[in-house]
């Protein structure tokens, strides 16, 4: 995350999303933001919205308090590998066959998505009341834990011995679950910073040059 992304993501999708839903729902449009404390989420609140309040996290505590960080993102990275390698036996099981690598070649963009799609909306409300059991307690109903993980890592394990991938048990999967690569530093999301800035302001002047060229063909890229 850099500060730029997130300035992009509060004022264009933030703001404009909870003032529809207070509106839908006939309530004051008064928001209280929780953010964990990193020098991505330091802008001037007040005068983008000052209805939303915002409130950060202490410093080093967001393995803590961080709702996020407390279940639900292990729960959908779970159904995430889960439906990941169905879609991987399913293949295998058809007609043609592809090898494990011809299959993660095919694999592109558009069905991670797809697949992303689907397994949040298997995420359940209870898993999001639960994850505020650290910094909201009084919040919290009837939560009994995250407890659909060890059944979906055992149908995981099945999974990949159906396909005769390897020898695999549960702990190698709790590992692949847990492993978060490297995490970039403060010199790296700068420069990602400055890139994203580069190639915006190129975007702004190709986009000056096509109004001014009336006969300009027009062209849609999608990335990938």
């Amino acid at each position: 995350m850099t500060r730029n992304i997130f300035f992009e993501w509060f004022v264009d999708h933030v703001v404009p999303e909870f003032k529809a839903y207070c509106q839908k729902e006939n309530l004051s449009f008064k928001i209280f933001l929780l953010l964990d404390n990193t020098s991505a989420h330091e802008l001037d609140y007040e005068s983008l919205c000052p209805n939303i309040k915002v409130l950060f996290l202490p410093p080093n505590t967001a393995s803590l308090l961080k709702p996020m960080d407390q279940g639900v993102m292990a729960t959908f990275r779970t159904y995430y590998l889960q439906r990941t390698v169905s879609m991987l036996r399913k293949e295998m099981a058809g007609e043609g066959k592809p090898s494990v690598k011809e299959f993660w070649k095919s694999y592109n963009i558009l069905n991670g998505m797809e697949n992303m799609d689907a397994s949040w909306e298997e995420v359940t409300s209870q898993c999001m009341n639960g994850v505020w059991h650290h910094a909201w307690p009084d919040a919290v109903h009837s939560f009994l834990g995250f407890d659909a993980i060890p059944a979906l890592e055992q149908e995981i394990v099945k999974l990949v011995k159906d396909v005769s991938l390897a020898e695999v048990e549960g702990d190698d999967v709790q590992e692949l679950l847990e492993y978060n690569g490297e995490q970039l530093t403060n010199e790296e999301l700068i420069e990602l910073d400055q890139q994203w800035l580069s190639e915006e302001s190129k975007a702004n002047d190709d986009d000056d040059v096509g109004q001014d060229d009336k006969e300009s063909p027009a062209f849609l890229w999608i990335a990938g």
